[in-house]
C-alpha cells in the first residue's frame, strides 16, 4: 500500500513538474526568446523595393568618390576615447570586424545584424564610421560630433561620411550624414525585446485579437523623460495634458531600473507634481486603444514608430525636423495623424479622429498594409546590403581586418 502510495505521489509530481516546465518553456518562447534572427538568407536583388534603391541614391549622392587615407584619425580617437559611441566598421573578404573602444550593447547588435547579412549575400570591401548613440544633431542646426572633431583638430572638409541612425534633415551640415538602421531595431539576439525581427510578429499576433471596434478610444502613451532638453521634447507638456483631460488622454511616465539617480529624481519630481508614473506597459496592452502617441524623446522614437505604425491603431504622430532612413516614407493623412511639434494642436487631432471613426480606420488600416508591403525585417536587411554594396564602390582601397 505504501509503495502504491509513494509511486503515485512520484508520478503526480513528476507530472506536474513537466506541466510547469512546459508553461514556463512556453512563456519562454512567446515572451522572452527569439529564434527569429538566427536563420541567414539570400537576399533577392530583384526584389529590393524601388524607394530603397532612390533613398540610397539619395543619401550617397554627396560621396561620388572616398578615400582610404580619411578612416587613420579616427581610429586613434576612437580607442583613446575621445568622441564617445564612434565605431570604425570594416568590411574585407566577406567578414565584418571593428574598431570601438568599449564594445557596447548597440555596437555588438549592429555587428551581429552585419555578420547575418554576409553570410549568405557577398559584398565589397569597404570602411565605415558610424555614431551609436540616438543622433547626431539633437534639434541643433549644425551637429554636436561635426564640432567635437573640430575641436579635436580634424579638417571637416576631408573626414569620410558618418554613418547615423537620425538626422535633422534642415541642418546645415546634413549632407556629412548617412542614415543607416539603428541597432535597437535591427537587433538578432535570442533575448531581444525590441528587434523587430521578433517584434512584427508579436505585434501582428496581437492584432489578430484586438479589433478597431473593441480598442478604447483614448490616446495613449507610456515613456521615459528624455535626457533631452531640446524645446520640442514635449513629453512633460503630454503628460500635463492627460491630467486636465483625462477623457482623452493617457499619457504616464514610467520608471526603470536603469535610471541614473538625476533622471530618477526627474521622474519622482513629476510623480509628486503629476502623479503621472506608471509601470511598464506591454505592447498588447498598448494596442488595445484607438489612438497611439509618438512623442519624441532625444530623437525618433524608435523602435516604436516602426511597431505603432503597424498595431492597427491610428497614430498620432508628433512632426519634427527629425529623420531616420524610412521618414520619407511616412505620409500624413495617409499612414498616420500628423501633430505640431509643440503639440499645441494635439487635443484638436484627438477629437478629430474621434469625430472621424471610419477615416481613422482607414488611415490605421492603409498604415498596417503599408508596413506588412514595405517595412518588415527583410526590408531592413534590404536596405543595409543596397546601402553598403553601393557605398563601396566608391572606395579606392581594401580596408585592413583587424586581428
Amino acid at each position: 500500500m505504501k509503495k502504491t502510495l509513494k509511486k503515485t505521489c512520484f508520478i503526480i509530481l513528476s507530472l506536474a513538474s513537466i506541466a510547469s516546465f512546459a508553461v514556463v518553456f512556453t512563456f519562454l518562447f512567446k515572451n522572452v526568446i527569439c529564434l527569429n534572427g538566427l536563420k541567414s538568407y539570400k537576399i533577392n536583388k530583384t526584389e529590393i523595393p524601388s524607394w530603397i534603391k532612390k533613398k540610397v541614391n539619395k543619401e550617397l549622392e554627396q560621396f561620388e568618390q572616398i578615400d582610404k587615407s580619411t578612416f587613420g584619425a579616427f581610429d586613434k580617437l576612437i580607442l583613446e576615447n575621445k568622441v564617445q559611441h564612434l565605431a570604425h566598421f570594416k568590411i574585407s573578404k566577406n567578414k565584418v570586424s571593428g574598431v570601438i573602444k568599449n564594445k557596447s550593447s548597440r555596437y555588438k547588435k549592429l555587428k551581429a545584424a552585419l555578420g547575418k547579412i554576409l553570410e549568405t549575400n557577398k559584398l565589397g570591401d569597404s570602411d565605415f564610421i558610424i555614431y551609436l548613440w540616438d543622433g547626431v544633431h539633437y534639434g541643433q542646426k549644425n551637429s554636436f560630433l561635426l564640432k567635437e572633431f573640430k575641436n579635436l583638430g580634424i579638417d571637416i572638409r576631408k573626414i569620410p561620411p558618418i554613418f547615423a541612425f537620425t538626422v535633422n534633415k534642415k541642418a546645415e551640415d546634413r549632407k556629412n550624414f548617412i542614415l543607416f538602421p539603428d541597432s535597437l531595431t535591427i537587433d538578432i539576439s535570442l533575448f531581444n525585446k525590441l528587434g523587430w525581427v521578433c517584434l512584427n510578429t508579436k505585434i501582428s499576433n496581437a492584432n489578430s485579437k484586438s479589433k478597431w471596434e473593441s480598442k478604447k478610444d483614448i490616446a495613449f502613451w507610456r515613456g521615459g523623460d528624455a535626457f533631452s532638453h531640446r524645446d520640442y521634447n514635449k513629453r512633460n507638456f503630454a503628460v500635463e495634458l492627460s491630467r486636465k483631460y483625462p477623457k482623452l488622454l493617457d499619457v504616464k511616465f514610467t520608471l526603470t531600473l536603469k535610471d541614473s539617480k538625476s533622471f530618477f529624481e526627474r521622474k519622482l519630481k513629476y510623480a509628486y507634481k503629476f502623479f503621472s508614473i506608471d509601470p511598464w506597459v506591454s505592447f498588447t496592452k498598448y494596442i488595445e486603444h484607438k489612438m497611439l502617441l509618438d512623442l519624441e524623446g532625444n530623437t525618433v522614437s524608435y523602435p516604436a514608430i516602426y511597431w505603432k505604425l503597424f498595431s492597427n491603431s491610428v497614430v498620432l504622430k508628433q512632426v519634427t525636423n527629425n529623420e531616420i532612413w524610412a521618414s520619407d516614407q511616412f505620409i500624413p493623412w495617409l499612414h498616420f495623424v500628423p501633430v505640431k511639434e509643440d503639440l499645441k494642436d494635439l487635443i484638436e487631432k484627438i477629437n478629430w479622429v474621434k469625430e472621424h471613426d471610419a477615416h481613422a480606420k482607414q488611415i490605421a488600416a492603409t498604415s498596417d498594409d503599408f508596413m506588412k508591403k514595405n517595412l518588415m525585417p527583410k526590408h531592413f536587411d534590404m536596405y543595409i546590403y543596397h546601402l553598403l554594396n553601393e557605398y563601396s564602390k566608391r572606395f579606392n582601397h581594401k580596408p585592413k581586418m583587424n586581428k
